[in-house]
């Protein structure tokens, strides 16, 4: 599953049999483009090929940031993600004193615990909305 959503372009599909022939590009693959971030091929890439085969795509994807218009194909970054990280930058600088090192113990040896920088509530709520499976 490609890590960067949602998808907006694909380039190209290369295959890697071993390393010596490195990358190997490959022409006219048939896909389809579901939901922004699946690819569906017609057919295997290396249906023919060896079993070591391993398979890259090239794509261009991602959200596009506040303040800016989007182009043909791109897709803005929405309300409540944006909203859920002001929220969560806020936070953070309301707290900055507080971040980092927790605990400091200089009797007998270096003991330092540093805190967990969790989210918030409602923005790990957000985020779960946003999640991706990967099957």
């Amino acid at each position: 599953m490609p890590q960067c959503y949602p998808i907006e372009t694909v380039t190209k599909f290369e295959l890697k049999e071993n390393e010596a022939d490195g990358w190997i590009e490959q022409s006219d693959v048939q896909y389809l483009l579901r939901r922004a971030c699946i690819v569906s091929l017609q057919s295997p890439l290396f249906a023919l090929r060896s079993s070591l085969s391993i398979a890259r795509i090239t794509y261009t994807g991602g959200y596009v940031l506040p303040g800016t218009e989007p182009m043909d194909g791109q897709t803005s970054l929405p309300p409540d993600l944006e909203q859920a990280a002001i929220e969560q930058v806020a936070s953070w600088f309301q707290n900055r004193d507080k971040l980092g090192l927790d605990t400091v113990w200089f009797h007998g040896g270096v003991y330092e615990k540093f805190s967990k920088l969790d989210l918030l509530l409602p923005v790990k709520a957000t985020l779960k909305k946003y999640e991706r499976w990967n099957i």
